[in-house]
């Protein structure tokens, strides 16, 4: 910002000090911290290039400067920094509108530019030859592709040595390089920087006129800083002046506009020379703005000349361009005082120039404060106050924050912490964040609240956390609407409008659409009315409405007017009312009246009791619909005995044969008949009964109600139950005790019904079915057009117009015609004799026939005799008129065939019944009989193989009064076609055979006539019954009987065919090897060995069984001496000897039973 005591001392008194030196300082005219390089020497008299003479005499000594510091070394505060002096342009790139020797970049030919050097003015002794372009010059090319004739833009700022100069160049008048056409020079100094001045060495003439621009960033404007020109009114419009009126002011001056000197000349720009504020720079953000920079830009608008070119000769044209060998921009890098120095580094700025910031700032330009300094507002440092970052004030919940101009002047502290911890807020974190909560004696974390942000009345909550809730709105974070409620919104939740009637108690609503939980038969948002096909929106109602009767004709209904509550009742105060006691199998039982309020009945063992209802509870009942019965029961039995309760302990029977019921303990509310009165109500509707029918079969079933039956004694023998206030609900019209809407009327009746509940048919129209009552279908008459009604039952028309049938679809007998055709003329008057009806043919058209003929008639006109009938009525066959005659054939015709006689002379053609003949009055041969008797005639059918024959092989007849065929022998019946008993094969042709059947093995003589197999006894086979079946035997008079043998235990199913012992596996044993031998077990298939514990048993048993041996052989040697026969005689000793087998007998069955 400042130039530190520059400022007052006329920079152009500086250049004249510094050419008597003659070097710049590398603090300000050179180009500082550079070495020495090669350059190019293209000075006229020189063609070739040459090198810089290694000369250190040329370089001046280094100048020692003190490091500058940001801090004082003694306290340690921060000081203002101030950078070093620098050429701001050294090897910077400039950018040039034009440049010679780059044609070629447009044009390939093109060799370069030719240019020559002004020596001077033309002399006017030999401006002849001036003119001419005789006049001898330095001419050069400038070719950008051969570096060493190239005059590039970077020469300007590359190191500047007298010696060896580099220049930019233009191209000359004659390529157009002349006013109006301007060339701009544009210096990027790659940061801002504060310019001191802006020095230019010519190598060319001074433009006559240009312009210095200066552009801060480099986005904004470009800013002139001083207009130079001979003609600063005619080329800028400005007035020429020597000192600017105001600090900032853009002034053109005449200065450094000549001619002369032609090379070498300087032109050197003071930023703050000669301006008013100069002296007040540090308090002036004008002046400072005025001198900060990051680019420049020099204007070369017109050229000096010697007003040669308006001869426009090639040769002058040639010597007139613009060069500079030299820009320096002197200044310091523009930090804010708060870097002493400026590098370049990588990241943002690409290896641009930055500065080295200090007092917590940051920036290229330490231009802001670090981020974690900013409790006060960044400022540029003065020499009295450095302006150093301040840190932020955050509570040690925040390392950053960004300064608020406000709370600083109103607290002191410009600190707005970013991203406060713990969920903390606030400009230093010193609060929760909006949302959050910290309880009283915490001091660490918020908690967040967690309001919804819908449901709350703010997100904030309590420093308990509860949130504060819209209306309607609940939840411990206002997040879902209250009971009853909906629509959960920006507004709270709206409270839900629910009907209570058609509602599901409590009422309640869907909380977002705020439709209500209506009852089954109910809907509406607010479920206020009844759904399509229902009426009658009753809150005792649980499913709402009642669903349209109308006997099913129709779906739309309202509640009838004029309709009461008048229910049935029985209170016995009289005795039984028609109610009847019934036991298990519908037989009456008795039935008592305590003349008070019940009746009672008592069950004998064995009895289970049903309580029947009076007449008056039944017929039609669909006017009960959904209403209840209602009774007290009570039962008096054991408590510890078992009640047998049914899915029929309460039942509706109809006269369909439909029966529903309900358990009784399942009744509302649920409890179990016992000594104290309790009342149990059912609802006649389907939803409560079993099975569950649809709504029409239930109406069904009340529209005629057969029988209502109560259990009274629960299977509970000598249970006595009584019975009382039996109450019935029913609508009655006009009276009752109150008016009631579970009645319908139906509106509309659809076509063909009418009724208040749509049960008649309308006038036209018929049941269908049948005497199907209310319940049927109406459907129109069907009566051809020929009758306006029918009955309603039967749909029997009431026809007219010569018409008859149930639907009128035929003609009166003597009438013929389509009665279908459904005109009054249908039926025409019969062309027929009198008594006889017609019909009308479809073909040939119109064609009239007689249809009832008397007997025996025929044809058209009944002009023929009829099949079974001969004569000849008209005379038509004969010529003589005979009347027709039934034909004569003894009774031996087919009466269901045709053709059985000639119709004219009677003969028959047809014999049945095996006769011939004229009138069938034989028989034909190979039958007997006789053909004019019942009996007729009948085949003889003689069996060929067991009747006799003729010499010629043919059978021989039977007998014509019996006929009974001759046999063969062994041969029997009427046909011989049966074999004598023990006989058989009677197609032998020899007559029946033996049967052989063996008398042991068959129940007798008798076999089959055609295979000869003997019918055998049980077990036995064979064609002769001579041996048993397989898996039998013993062969005997009884037949033979089943092995039997286990399937574990056996080896084979069969057993020896003599004693039926079946062949065993090892440790089986027994007739049918189904027991275990001793000593084994049975253990499913197999018998396995006893436990080793059981071998003392065995050896016992074995010892008993060697002297029940030895016993017995005695007995038997004694028993067959003499001695013995003796002592029998001695019955005392008998006795004993009996006794005494007895016991041994027991004790060997014992032991088996052990085995």
């Amino acid at each position: 910002m400042t130039m530190y005591g520059i400022y007052t001392i006329n920079i152009k008194v500086l250049f004249i000090c510094l050419i008597i030196l003659g070097e710049f300082s590398n603090l300000s005219l050179q180009k500082s911290g550079s070495s020495s390089k090669t350059a190019t020497t293209r000075s006229p008299p020189k063609k070739s290039t040459t090198k810089k003479k290694q000369n250190d005499g040329l370089i001046p000594p280094p100048v020692v400067v003190e490091e500058q510091t940001c801090y004082n070394k003694s306290s340690g505060a921060a000081i203002r920094c101030l950078p070093e002096f620098v050429n701001a342009a050294f090897r910077r790139p400039v950018i040039a509108s034009n440049t010679c020797g780059e044609r070629w970049k447009t044009d390939s030919t093109n060799t370069g530019t030719e240019y020559c050097i002004q020596t001077g003015p033309p002399h006017s002794g030999i401006l002849g030859d001036y003119l001419s372009g005789n006049e001898q010059k330095n001419c050069l090319v400038c070719n950008s592709r051969d570096p060493s004739r190239a005059h590039p833009p970077s020469y300007m700022t590359d190191f500047n040595q007298r010696e060896n100069l580099t220049w930019w160049q233009s191209e000359t008048m004659l390529e157009g390089i002349n006013y109006p056409t301007t060339i701009n020079l544009t210096l990027n100094l790659g940061k801002t920087y504060d310019v001191t001045y802006i020095k230019l060495t010519f190598q060319s003439p001074k433009p006559e006129s240009f312009v210095i621009y200066k552009r801060t960033h480099e986005n904004s404007s470009w800013i002139p800083y001083q207009y130079y020109s001979a003609s600063c009114m005619l080329t800028f419009g400005l007035p020429p002046k020597k000192y600017p009126d105001f600090d900032t002011e853009a002034i053109c001056s005449e200065d450094f506009s000549d001619l002369t000197p032609l090379h070498g000349s300087e032109v050197a720009f003071g930023t703050l020379d000669w301006r008013p504020g100069a002296v007040t720079f540090e308090m002036r953000s004008d002046l400072q703005d005025w001198v900060t920079a990051s680019e420049i830009r020099i204007q070369l608008v017109r050229m000096n000349t010697f007003g040669d070119e308006m001869f426009g000769q090639p040769a002058v044209l040639r010597t007139y361009f613009y060069a500079i060998s030299d820009l320096a921009v002197g200044g310091r890098c523009h930090c804010n005082g708060h870097a002493n120095k400026c590098t370049k580094q990588g990241g943002e700025y690409k290896n641009e120039t930055q500065c080295e910031c200090e007092h917590n700032t940051i920036g290229r330009d330490c231009d802001m404060c670090h981020p974690a300094y900013n409790d006060a507002p960044w400022q540029p440092a003065g020499v009295i106050d450095a302006h150093s970052c301040k840190t932020c004030v955050c509570n040690g919940f925040a390392k950053n924050c960004t300064f608020n101009r406000e709370l600083y002047e109103r607290t002191g502290h410009g600190s707005v912490c970013i991203d406060c911890a713990g969920n903390r807020g606030g400009p230093n974190c010193e609060r929760c964040q909006v949302g959050f909560y910290r309880l009283p004696e915490s001091e660490g974390e918020c908690l967040p609240c967690s309001c919804d942000p819908i449901g709350s009345e703010n997100i904030q909550c309590a420093t308990n956390g509860e949130c504060r809730c819209k209306p309607g709105v609940v939840g411990d974070k206002c997040d879902k609407c209250a009971p009853y409620h909906y629509n959960f919104g920006l507004n709270g939740c709206t409270r839900c409008s629910c009907y209570e009637p058609g509602s599901l108690q409590p009422p309640q609503c869907n909380s977002k659409t705020g439709q209500c939980n209506c009852k089954t038969f109910a809907e509406g948002q607010n479920c206020d009315k009844c759904r399509p096909g229902f009426f009658n929106l009753d809150p005792m109602n649980p499913d709402g409405c009642t669903k349209c009767f109308c006997y099913g004709h129709a779906s739309t209904c309202q509640s009838a007017p004029n309709y009461y509550y008048n229910p049935i009742k029985s209170s016995f105060s009289q005795g039984v009312d028609g109610w009847r006691g019934v036991n298990q199998t519908g037989h009456e039982v008795p039935l008592y009246s305590d003349t008070g309020s019940y009746i009672y009945v008592q069950a004998s063992p064995g009895q289970d009791l049903t309580f029947e209802a009076s007449p008056r509870y039944l017929g039609d009942r669909t006017l009960s619909y959904n209403q209840f019965l209602t009774f007290i029961l009570i039962l008096r039995a054991p408590a510890n005995v078992n009640r047998m309760y049914t899915h029929a302990d309460v039942a509706i029977e109809g006269s369909n044969g439909v029966k529903v019921g309900a358990v009784i303990y399942g009744g509302v509310p649920q409890t179990i008949p016992s000594e104290e009165p309790l009342t149990f109500r059912f609802r006649l509707n389907e939803q409560s009964w079993s099975p569950t029918l649809s709504f029409l079969e239930f109406m069904r079933l009340l529209s005629n109600v057969t029988a209502i039956r109560i259990h009274a004694t629960f299977g509970v023998d000598n249970a006595v139950s009584f019975l009382g206030e039996i109450t019935l609900g029913h609508s009655t019209p006009s009276t009752g005790l109150f008016p009631i809407g579970n009645v319908e009327t139906c509106l509309p009746c659809p076509q063909g019904y009418y009724g208040e509940r749509c049960e008649y048919c309308a006038f036209g129209y018929r049941r269908q079915p049948s005497f199907g009552g209310p319940f049927a279908s109406c459907v129109p008459c069907h009566c051809h057009n020929h009758s306006l009604s029918c009955d309603v039952e039967t749909g029997k028309c009431a026809c007219q117009h010569h018409t008859t049938g149930d639907n009128c679809e035929r003609c009166l007998p003597g009438y013929y015609g389509q009665a279908h055709q459904g005109t009054p003329d249908d039926c025409q008057k019969c062309p027929c004799p009198a008594g006889v009806s017609c019909t009308q043919l479809q073909l040939p058209q119109g064609h009239v026939v007689c249809l009832n003929c008397p007997a025996g008639y025929t044809g058209d006109r009944c002009e023929y005799c009829d099949d079974g009938y001969f004569g000849d009525p008209e005379g038509l066959i004969t010529g003589v008129r005979r009347p027709c005659e039934l034909c004569s054939c003894s009774g031996n015709i087919d009466p269901n065939t045709i053709g059985n006689c000639n119709t004219t002379t009677g003969h028959c053609l047809r014999c049945t019944r095996n006769t011939y003949g004229v009138y069938c009055e034989k028989c034909l041969p190979g039958h007997w009989g006789d053909a004019l008797l019942d009996i007729k005639c009948h085949a003889c059918n003689c069996h060929p193989k067991g009747t006799q024959r003729h010499s010629d092989n043919s059978l021989l007849q039977c007998n014509l009064q019996t006929g009974q065929c001759p046999c063969k022998s062994n041969v029997q019946g009427r046909q011989c076609d049966t074999c004598e008993n023990g006989y058989w094969n009677l197609n032998s042709d020899q007559g029946c055979e033996t049967c052989k059947c063996n008398p042991m093995g068959a129940y007798n003589i008798s076999c089959f006539v055609n295979t000869g197999q003997c019918y055998c006894k049980p077990g036995v086979t064979g064609e002769n019954c001579d041996r048993c079946l397989p898996n039998h035997y013993g062969f005997s008079s009884e037949g033979c009987s089943p092995c039997n043998c286990d399937q574990y235990g056996s080896l084979d199913v069969q057993c020896d065919i003599v004693t039926g012992q079946c062949p065993c596996k090892e440790n089986f044993m027994g007739q049918m090897c189904d027991l275990c031998e001793e000593n084994k077990y049975r253990d499913g298939f197999e018998c396995p060995n006893c436990p080793s514990c059981y071998r003392e048993v065995q050896k016992r048993v074995n010892r008993y069984r060697r002297d029940l041996n030895v016993l017995q052989n005695a007995i038997l040697t004694l028993n067959s001496s003499q001695t013995f026969n003796s002592l029998r005689e001695d019955k005392k000793l008998t006795s004993e000897l009996d006794a005494l087998a007895s016991n041994l007998n027991n004790l060997k069955i014992d032991l088996q039973s052990k085995d």
